[in-house]
């Protein structure tokens, strides 16, 4: 989302970037903001070591003191707080729900983060309920604000086709293509989720999930085969070499594919006639959300952001958290109906709700709002920045795929 929120910041606004990692998109943040200050080891194993009662010096050679700093995730507010200058606004985005939040920042270390930060911005109603419930923030220190995608006219089709080509016949070249290469028939039904394979992102329900699906479908006669496919795979990881293999022994041999970390999310998302959210805990995936507005129909467990924003539409297709059973049935009926009218309907509304409310040009704007607002007290309700105002980011990178 950072990159989204970058490609559209005000003219007036200079960014400087810290990445605490290097990642696939490195070189698409140098492109948008010129050079980029990726944090060595021995800084990180610093912070590790003496947590937020660090001091480390922000700017570096030819850089600019920042009047704001923004932490894009929680696993970068420490540093941040470590970074940001005295007298600087710092602004930090949470995209993090309990479990990860405890996990990159823990109870024992968040008293001064929440101290220091001006403002945080919450991906989503459920992260804003974690900050002011549970963690005890000031609710006038919170901002909600929905995760964003690209709109799907500047999806990337790398060698399968322009950006501009949005119609049916580059949709089903980019289709015929992704399957060509992982061998799925084009005659298949596939199954997708996209997200770190892992526990949390629940890639170990993925398989009995499509195992469950396939016995609703031979019990009711269909003969049309069953693809999964989850991207965002470590080659050779631990758990996805668990999942091939449950793959193989399940009672209904499942046709699984595990697709590493890519940049072409959009394209994967083409193969698909149906995109599953099996997280056991997510704030806001983008994934979801990337598919529904391409057309793609969605079915997730309520056990994160997204259910409320798919329920608002579509609200058959948000089952109880965990429960495999009633996904494989919503699955296969939407999988059996995709091109009855009904379903091609209910398809389109929410569609047409993500376009409308959870496009980067539509959230772009709120955003910057909320990262530049306040800086100058005596702004007196106009703009508060100044021309050229350094803004330092200091995050993650982000990694599609692992979302």
């Amino acid at each position: 989302m950072l990159l989204s929120m970058l490609r559209r910041q005000p003219p007036e606004v200079t960014v400087q970037l810290d990445l605490l990692g290097g990642g696939p998109l490195e070189g698409a943040f140098e492109q948008i903001v010129g050079r980029v200050r990726t944090r060595s080891a021995a800084e990180r194993s610093f912070l590790e070591a003496f947590g937020t009662t660090a001091s480390i010096p922000s700017p570096g050679p030819g850089r600019a003191r920042p009047d704001i700093v923004v932490a894009n995730t929680l696993a970068a507010s420490r540093w941040a707080v470590a970074a940001t200058p005295r007298g600087s606004t710092l602004v930090c985005h949470v995209h993090e729900l309990d479990g990860v939040a405890e996990r990159v920042l823990p109870t024992r270390r968040r008293g001064r983060v929440i101290d220091r930060v001006d403002r945080f911005i919450a991906a989503g109603p459920a992260v804003e309920a974690m900050l002011t419930d549970r963690w005890g923030v000031e609710t006038r220190r919170v901002h909600a604000l929905p995760e964003a995608v690209e709109p799907p006219e500047r999806a990337r089709w790398p060698q399968h086709g322009s950006p501009d080509e949005t119609g049916a016949d580059s949709v089903a070249r980019v289709r015929r293509h992704a399957r060509r290469s992982l061998g799925i028939p084009t005659d298949a039904a596939v199954v997708i989720s996209v997200g770190a394979c892992s526990p949390r992102k629940g890639a170990d329900r993925f398989v009995d999930l499509l195992a469950s699906i396939g016995g609703l479908r031979a019990r009711s006669g269909v003969e049309q085969p069953l693809h999964g496919v989850w991207v965002g795979c470590t080659p050779d990881g631990t758990l996805e070499r668990e999942l091939a293999l449950d793959a193989r022994r399940s009672d209904r041999p499942v046709s699984l594919h595990l697709i590493p970390s890519t940049t072409d999310v959009d394209l994967w998302l083409g193969t698909a006639d149906l995109c599953v959210g099996v997280a056991r805990e997510d704030p806001y995936p983008l994934a979801l959300l990337e598919a529904a507005i391409r057309g793609v129909p969605v079915v997730t467990f309520a056990s994160g952001g997204a259910a409320d924003l798919i329920a608002s539409t579509t609200p058959d297709r948000v089952v109880p958290a965990g429960d495999i059973a009633s996904m494989a049935r919503v699955a296969e009926r939407l999988l059996r109906t995709r091109d009855e009218t009904t379903a091609d309907l209910a398809t389109e509304r929410l569609r047409r709700h993500v376009k409308r409310t959870h496009t980067a040009d539509v959230i772009a704007p709120r955003w910057w709002g909320l990262v530049l607002a306040g800086v100058d007290p005596d702004a007196g309700g106009r703009s508060p920045w100044s021309p050229n105002a350094p803004a330092q980011a200091a995050s993650h990178p982000e990694e599609p795929g692992t979302r």
